[in-house]
């Protein structure tokens, strides 16, 4: 029986692969608010600043 030789994907096709999965899941992704910006962004700025110091 002979040995298989071995494919490894390198990082860039890998980094690939991934921004195509998440991609094609946020466009299937039908929950509420699935996808929006973010409403307040300086109060969520604030709020992570505010994790951080803690």
């Amino acid at each position: 029986m002979s040995k298989r030789q071995r494919y490894s994907y390198t990082a860039q096709e890998k980094l690939t692969i991934i921004q195509r999965r998440t991609a094609s899941a946020q466009e299937k992704n039908k929950r509420v608010g699935a996808g929006k910006k973010p409403l307040y962004p300086e109060a969520k700025e604030k709020l992570k600043k505010w994790i951080i110091e803690l």
